[in-house]
């Protein structure tokens, strides 16, 4: 688990109301002054931390943080509008792009292309298969529908390019241990003959196959008619596909055999064992291979650090090649920052700005 510390004496003293601007115990660089929520343009205001004792470069005193979504009395798509014509009029300083949907993105990208940051996250889409019961106990299906899968297309395409396509294995780029250029090709010739090979000539017999993912409405769709289309054309197969909240995900996958899902898995922190150990489901969707976890427990016990990425090196082979989960596309985080924004730093585990060493330049 991933744990941060608590203020015990905060709590015991204030309860619910610990985390209030007045109550809050802050260790970082920056303090809360005040917050405004269920408003039409919810926030937080910061300012630095007098009894902050660590590094600062920068020259940012207070910083307005506004929110999206259930924060607000606005739509979360409306509010995204407001905060692009908000930056636009030199409003805000910096300004993701997440959560815009595609017609926006792509005119935003367009018009302010000076201004926009690419910024690698260490977060990955992963499709997983449930590998307990048929058709994906056979790792030749698994492998036939991964040979099928056009991820360039899905990420250049389907997603606008908004991340970039998965072409190495489950650790992304910008992490020690990532192996680049390691994924199983698209191909669908071999894919055909994968899935004839484990007794499903042009598809026949391959039972209807159910496919959940977390809501993402238009992206969601356009992802859907993509893999549809690639997995029908290559293997005849035909898929459910589902679009569900958290909480339906949850209930599906509890009372309900689901073949396919999609979610992303981002680094809790930036080793290799958060995703190779923590999150490749060795229990949930059944998949289990001995060498695996020898390279895995071997790696968790080795001090040396060229060696540890090395063993992890070896498991995402064996990843690659048994195909219990098949990375998609590696995500990366759209932000427009103002000329003025210089020396800034970004937080790769958030996707967040490191106010502490930014400097805004005057304007």
């Amino acid at each position: 688990a991933i744990l941060y510390p608590v203020p015990q004496h905060a709590i015991a003293k204030y309860g619910e109301s610990w985390t209030n601007p007045d109550n809050f115990v802050c260790n970082g660089p920056f303090q809360p002054k005040d917050w405004t929520l269920n408003k039409q343009s919810p926030g937080m205001n910061f300012s630095t931390n007098p009894t902050y004792h660590g590094r600062f470069s920068g020259n940012v005193n207070q910083a307005e943080v506004y929110f999206y979504g259930e924060y607000s009395e606005v739509s979360s798509v409306e509010m995204r509008k407001m905060r692009l014509q908000d930056f636009e009029h030199g409003r805000l300083d910096h300004l993701s792009l997440q959560g815009l949907d595609p017609a926006e993105l792509r005119r935003a990208r367009l018009l302010h292309q000076g201004n926009l940051v690419s910024l690698p996250l260490l977060s990955v889409g992963v499709l997983y298969f449930d590998t307990r019961h048929p058709p994906f106990n056979d790792v030749r299906i698994r492998r036939a529908f991964a040979l099928a899968t056009d991820r360039s297309t899905l990420a250049n395409k389907a997603l606008d390019g908004m991340h970039y396509p998965a072409g190495g294995g489950f650790i992304p780029p910008g992490m020690p241990g990532h192996v680049p250029n390691i994924a199983l090709p698209f191909d669908p010739a071999q894919a055909r003959h994968l899935l004839a090979e484990a007794g499903y000539i042009d598809g026949k017999t391959l039972p209807r196959l159910s496919f959940i993912a977390p809501f993402w409405a238009e992206w969601g769709k356009r992802q859907e008619a993509m893999l549809s289309r690639d997995w029908r054309s290559i293997l005849k197969a035909e898929v459910t596909f589902d679009w569900l909240t958290y909480p339906e995900t949850q209930t599906r996958l509890e009372n309900d055999i689901v073949h396919m899902r999609v979610a992303g898995w981002t680094a809790d922190y930036p080793d290799p064992d958060n995703f190779l150990n923590t999150a490749v489901p060795r229990h949930e969707d059944g998949w289990h291979n001995a060498r695996y976890e020898q390279i895995i427990a071997a790696a968790r016990r080795q001090s040396n650090q060229e060696q540890r990425l090395q063993l992890y090196r070896e498991a995402e082979v064996i990843l690659v090649d048994e195909v219990p989960i098949l990375p998609l596309y590696y995500r990366r985080e759209l932000v427009l920052a103002q000329p003025w924004l210089k020396n800034s730093p970004w937080d790769l585990l958030n996707g967040q700005l490191i106010w502490q060493d930014a400097i805004i330049e005057p304007h």
